[in-house]
């Protein structure tokens, strides 16, 4: 089963991971994406992948790049 009309829908699918260094936030995007960023800090794109490190007060919001423009992504639900 493909997951390409999530990418389309949604975005990306973006994952967390957060230690006492910061937060690490990765995630897969639609081929049509030529950069992402989380708040204000540029993402790692590759090959649909993108990485990106922030620290925990910075903005979790992805935001990805399309020929269409930037737009926000649905990013992974929040903890409790």
């Amino acid at each position: 089963m493909s997951l390409r009309w999530v990418l389309r829908e949604r975005g990306a699918i973006v994952m967390t991971n957060s230690n006492a260094d910061g937060i690490l936030v990765v995630g897969l995007v639609a081929d049509s994406v030529s950069a992402v960023r989380v708040g204000e800090v540029p993402a790692i794109l590759a090959n649909n992948a993108f990485l990106a490190a922030i620290g925990p007060d910075d903005s979790p919001v992805v935001v990805v790049t399309t020929p269409d423009g930037d737009r926000e992504a649905a990013g992974p639900p929040a903890n409790p």
